[in-house]
């Protein structure tokens, strides 16, 4: 086998008629409830293989591949990704990674319970919407903050004004100044601090060094799914994802055996690949700097609580699932391991320069628990016709109005990667020999020119090109 070309097993198209899980089942008339999409079995797929399906809409569970076809299914599902060089963290995002930090300083859950309460965050966003004309004034500063305060009755909110007026008093004694040039004095410095929080990056709101006495400690480690080293913790890993999947998605317990849980979520097409390290980049120990199928699991204290799963390849972190202990469910554990994806993928961008994206798989609009996936910015849509990315947010006004869209609104934008397949690229694995098309045509006489062809514009030339595709007597 040449290591530089996968094998694949061509399966052709079909549609499946059974429950959708996203719409459960309720599109309009007219509108058939299910999925159509092709899929592959992968025998071997190399890093840039799968790079490169990817980018075209395929997507892996274990080692068979299935791309959607978008236009014939009940609810269209679009890759999406993040530009992590760009991303910039929300204030909901923040407030999940300082509650883990406070969790593993504190070991105390119920201040967590209450950031996380969706009132609070109103009332907070409420009270920071005074124009910028209206803090030159001391007066007008006041009467605003005061009308905030009377309008949602907040303790927090009034508390909070006290320590204004405080630090305005304060200023006033220390300056020897008027309460009006106290008050800009005490703005200016906040705006410095609140400047100084905004731009602190994301590696160092994660890999922070926790005070002697804290209550817990958390840490991060890589085992790779491509060798025998994921064996040592399955077991543990395994009774997690059950407790996740029985819990949170309601599966029965045959349905989340270790044998689907290893075909699911422990089998791979991916080998392990040693990439480029960047002269200029240091190394570090607690990532990886080979391409290839990852378990980041998440050990709190000595108790596995959560595993990502995840690909590395040529040009970003793939995230294929993740799951978790429900006892910890308050630590938003979905956001924090995406989080600490990203930022993973901030370092590996230090030793790899091509590695500067965040793939969080299918984003599907009709489904309010996918939306989630927009706010990880900026984040961008794969046309399913051209295969070119979109900013997240120039589709959402297109996806309202159809669920299934073009999104590439220049009309002149093509699928180039189809253009030109011809037999010569198209590599044939048949009795134990590489021929193209052309030649296994010859050999066998065969007459399945219409699904090799479907299979070849699916995977497009640069892929298909690069595969072995696998075809028995």
């Amino acid at each position: 086998m040449n290591s530089n070309r996968g094998i694949v097993e061509y399966f052709g198209s079909s549609f499946a008629s059974d429950y959708c899980g996203y719409c459960k089942g309720k599109k309009p008339s007219g509108v058939d409830s299910g999925k159509c999409r092709a899929g592959v079995w992968a025998h071997f797929l190399t890093a840039n293989n799968y790079q490169l399906m990817i980018d075209r809409g395929w997507r892996r569970s274990g080692k068979y591949c299935y791309k959607p076809d978008l236009k014939k299914s009940c609810c269209p599902p679009y890759t999406i990704k993040c530009d992590v060089l760009n991303f910039k963290l929300s204030k909901s995002q923040k407030k999940i990674l300082n509650n883990v930090y406070r969790f593993l300083v504190f070991g105390d859950k119920r201040n967590i319970a209450s950031t996380n309460n969706p009132t609070a965050r109103a009332i907070q966003s409420d009270t920071t919407t005074v124009p910028k004309s209206e803090c030159v004034s001391g007066r007008r500063l006041s009467d605003c903050d005061m009308k905030a305060i009377k309008s949602d009755g907040s303790r927090g909110q009034k508390a909070k004004y006290l320590r204004f007026q405080h630090s305005v008093k304060k200023t006033m004694d220390k300056q020897q100044c008027d309460r009006e040039t106290a008050l800009i004095l005490v703005k200016e410095r906040r705006e410095k601090r609140n400047i100084n929080r905004r731009e602190k990056p994301l590696k160092d709101r994660i890999n922070f060094t926790l005070p002697a006495k804290s209550a817990h400690k958390l840490d991060v480690r890589f085992v790779s799914t491509m060798n025998d080293e994921y064996q040592k913790d399955v077991d543990v890993s395994h009774k997690v994802y059950e407790m996740y999947q029985r819990t949170i998605h309601g599966d029965k317990p045959e349905e989340c055996a270790k044998k689907q849980f290893c075909r699911f979520l422990i089998n791979t097409p991916l080998e392990k690949e040693e990439f480029v390290v960047n002269v200029n980049g240091k190394s570090e120990s607690y990532f990886p700097t080979s391409y290839g199928s990852y378990h980041m699991q998440y050990w709190l204290d000595d108790e596995l609580i959560a595993v990502g799963v995840i690909d590395i390849l040529p040009k970003c972190v793939s995230s294929v699932y993740f799951y978790y202990n429900p006892n910890y469910e308050f630590l938003s554990l979905g956001t924090y391991s995406a989080l600490r994806e990203i930022q993973l993928v901030q370092s590996l961008n230090t030793v790899n320069e091509q590695i500067q994206e965040y793939y969080m798989g299918f984003y599907i609009h009709s489904c309010p628990k996918m939306r989630y996936k927009r706010k990880y910015f900026p984040s961008f849509l794969l046309c399913p016709e051209t295969f070119t990315w979109i900013p997240a947010e120039h589709c959402i006004s297109l996806l309202d109005k159809n669920e299934y869209n073009r999104l590439q609104s220049d009309q002149s934008v093509t699928d180039e990667d189809i253009n030109g397949i011809g037999d010569e690229d198209i590599l044939i694995l048949f009795d134990n020999q590489l021929v193209t098309y052309s030649v296994y045509k010859l050999m066998t006489g065969s007459e399945d020119q219409a699904e090799v062809y479907e299979f070849a514009k699916l995977m497009g030339k640069n892929c298909v090109s690069n595969v072995l595709l696998y075809r028995s007597n």
